[in-house]
This record gives C-alpha cells, sequence and structure tokens, in this order.
C-alpha cells in the first residue's frame, strides 16, 4: 500500500497533484490512498503517522497551522527516516531550507516551474527509491498491503492452520498464509528468524530477550512467548550479535 499525504490549503492545486497521483499509479499494480490536509490537525497527523505502508508526503510551505518545513521536520523527528517527502512552494527562497539534513527532502518544486512534469518525475524518482525497500505483500480487508520488513515485528501462525499474523508496532493483520508459506517467501534474509513452528520473529526490532520466562518483547510493548526450546541458544547467539539485552 501506498499513501500518498498532500498538505496544501488551494483546492486546486490539491485537486491537480491527485489527478498526476492517479494517473502516475492507476498503471501500476500497487494499492495506494490518497490523504489530503488543508490545514495542521493534530488528530489527522497522528492518523497519517499510524497508516500501514509506505508514504510519500507533498508538502506545500504555507498551510494554516504549520509550514510544511516544519511538518517535514516532525516527520523526521518522529523517527520517519524513509517516507520521501516533496516540498512544493510558490517562494523559491525556501529551496536551500528544504534541503537541509534535518528533512532529508527528496525534491523542491516552485510552483512557476512546470508543476505537472516536475511532479511526475518526481514522484517516479519517490516510487523507485521506495521500492528498493523490502516489503511483504498481503490482501487484508480487501486492500493490498505492502509492509516495508523492517515494520514487522513477527509473523504469528493463527488457530485455523491457514491463516497467519503479520504484527507491526502500530496493529496486526490476518493473512491466509501458513507460517510455512511465509518462511519460504522471507528465506535469505537474514533478519528473520523462526523461533517456533507458529513464530517468526524480526531480529532487528527485538528489544529485550527474558529466557526464564521465553518472552521476546519488542519495540511498541509488543511481546511474544513462542520461543522453542531448541532455539533459545541460537536466538540468544543472534541476539547478542546485534547487541540486544538478554537475561
Amino acid at each position: 500500500m501506498f499513501n500518498f499525504i498532500i498538505y496544501e490549503d488551494d483546492m486546486n492545486a490539491t485537486n491537480l497533484y491527485k489527478e498526476i497521483i492517479h494517473e502516475f499509479i492507476g498503471g501500476k499494480k500497487d494499492g495506494y490512498k490518497i490523504v489530503s490536509l488543508n490545514r495542521y490537525d493534530n488528530n489527522l497527523v497522528e492518523q497519517i503517522h499510524n497508516l500501514i505502508g509506505k508514504k510519500i508526503y507533498i508538502l506545500d510551505v504555507h498551510v494554516p497551522g504549520k509550514n510544511g518545513l516544519d511538518f517535514a521536520r516532525d516527520i523526521r523527528a518522529s523517527g520517519d527516516w524513509l517516507s520521501q517527502i516533496i516540498i512544493i512552494s510558490e517562494f523559491e527562497k525556501y529551496r536551500k531550507e528544504a534541503f537541509t539534513s534535518k528533512m532529508l527532502t527528496l525534491d523542491f518544486i516552485a510552483k512557476d516551474d512546470d508543476v505537472t512534469n516536475c511532479l511526475k518525475a518526481t514522484l517516479n524518482l519517490a516510487y523507485k527509491i521506495t521500492n528498493t525497500h523490502k516489503a511483504y505483500t498481503f490482501q487484508y480487508n480487501g486492500e493490498l498491503y505492502n509492509i516495508p520488513y523492517h515494520d514487522i515485528l513477527y509473523f504469528e501462525k493463527d488457530l485455523n492452520d491457514n491463516y497467519s499474523f503479520v504484527v507491526t508496532e502500530k496493529g496486526s493483520y490476518k493473512i491466509k498464509e501458513s507460517i510455512t508459506s511465509i518462511e519460504n517467501k522471507l528465506k535469505g534474509d537474514l533478519r528473520f528468524f523462526k523461533t517456533h513452528r507458529s513464530c517468526i520473529i524480526n531480529l532487528h526490532n527485538v528489544r529485550l530477550l527474558e529466557l526464564n520466562t521465553n518472552t521476546i518483547y519488542f519495540i511498541g510493548n509488543k511481546e511474544t512467548n513462542l520461543l522453542s526450546r531448541n532455539k533459545k541458544k541460537e536466538l540468544k547467539e543472534k541476539l547478542t550479535n546485534c547487541s540486544i539485552l538478554t537475561k
């Protein structure tokens, strides 16, 4: 799932960006969603942060409540350094500020340029960059999702052998796949480790391992105790190499 977030108070400009996105992504197989804001709203921004999938932001500099450059800083301050950010403004003077290291923006587009062609070209680059990050693809509630591997905490088998759960910091998703099928898809990616016949974890997202209770703690206060006796030693060694606390 690709999430396009438009932060723009000019309705005509918002509609233009939407048309460009529809035209750009429409011919691709990826599912996508467009969210537009015409002013800063804490509740809506929180919902955006919790969106599952890849994000591409199109931010205008002058928007009521908070300017687009400050919004970009907030995105990076939240720990999101992978989403692509495109700054759009009618004022060329903001170009230099948009490319500071604290924002890590992909492009700055001046509104007196050929916005349509400039935005199409930048979206194409953003799409290519974003797709370099491996993601797990599945359908959930009729929508196609691509969850980046780095966002996955673990996979866990459902009581029904034909289903499993993909667990992330922001929620879990039931998919019609067995753990064995998932394991085959993840083969070769060393960040994933099968701790139990019913569980595969992302080693990079483990926060703590308690061997006496067989509990694996992840970022975001998630945990699982699906750890087989014969997997304890190997898991401890792998986490020690990752400098993860075990006790």
